[in-house]
């Protein structure tokens, strides 16, 4: 297992990441950041949110690594665990030099209710990103 985490670049949360493949490489186009989720006005909890992506840009690593994703919810000051993915496993090749970028989609988001929720990024058991996304009204 590699020695160190990779160094995170960019951990954005939006509700599209586009890919395109061009002769450079993939190339990715973020659509509409996200840092707020307004329910329609009524909405009630707890909720499903259809998704999100969030692009993740890394740098200074290399061989193989573990990633998941954990939603966290602030409750009174304190972290509550919703859920967590699978661990995927990702080659980030030999040069510590190059930077790697992909896009993460979450799908069918349960939000219980209105308030502030951590988008953690994991990598070999470890946290090393995380986006805050306010649900509710203003």
């Amino acid at each position: 297992m590699p020695t160190r985490r990779p160094v995170v670049r960019h951990f954005i949360a939006c509700e599209e990441v586009e890919e395109t493949l061009t002769p450079e490489g993939r190339q990715y186009s973020l659509k509409r950041l996200v840092h707020r989720i307004r329910p329609l006005p009524g909405a009630t909890f707890p909720r499903i949110h259809p998704g999100l992506s969030f692009f993740v840009m890394l740098s200074d690593a290399e061989g193989v690594h573990e990633f998941s994703m954990e939603v966290v919810y602030w409750s009174q000051g304190e972290q509550v665990s919703l859920w967590r993915t699978k661990t995927v496993p990702r080659d980030l090749g030999p040069d510590p030099l190059a930077v790697h970028g992909w896009p993460i989609r979450l799908r069918n988001i349960l939000l219980p209710q209105a308030g502030d929720y951590d988008f953690v990024l994991w990598c070999d058991g470890g946290i090393i990103a995380r986006e805050t996304i306010h649900v509710g009204g203003a």
